[in-house]
């Protein structure tokens, strides 16, 4: 064997390496989503599913969001738990829209919360205007 086909066979031999990572790579790529979850609809959803990719795969966060769609300053942000007037709030928005189910999506919700919650009259109620 002549050093120039020593020289081919050490080139052939990192090619066929690097194109054996590629190929490891994409069927990965591939078994990933499989293994996801496959309602990953909202950012509290997506940021789960990345976490369980890389505790099962062992891949990196970067990899992770890529396969998920999740950008990665996205990931990083913790969800943001409403504090106590805000779950009242919305307990009574819940249960407002129950009670008065046609009232609901036919003006800003605002006017709403002010008719439940007045004691009075305004005047535009009580000039007929």
């Amino acid at each position: 064997m002549k050093a120039n086909d020593a020289k081919r066979l050490k080139e052939l031999e990192t090619e066929n390496g690097r194109l054996k990572r590629i190929v490891a790579d994409l069927t990965l790529d591939n078994a990933m989503p499989k293994r996801s979850p496959r309602e990953t609809s909202n950012p509290n959803a997506r940021r789960r599913a990345v976490v369980m990719l890389e505790e099962t795969f062992g891949v990196k966060e970067r990899r992770a969001c890529r396969v998920v769609g999740q950008h990665r300053s996205t990931q990083r942000l913790a969800t943001a738990l409403p504090d106590d007037d805000e779950q009242e709030l919305r307990r009574w928005l819940v249960a407002f829209a129950k009670d008065h189910p046609r009232w609901v999506g036919s003006g800003p919700p605002s006017t709403f919360v002010e008719r439940a919650t007045a004691s009075t009259p305004n005047a535009s109620s009580v000039c007929g205007v």
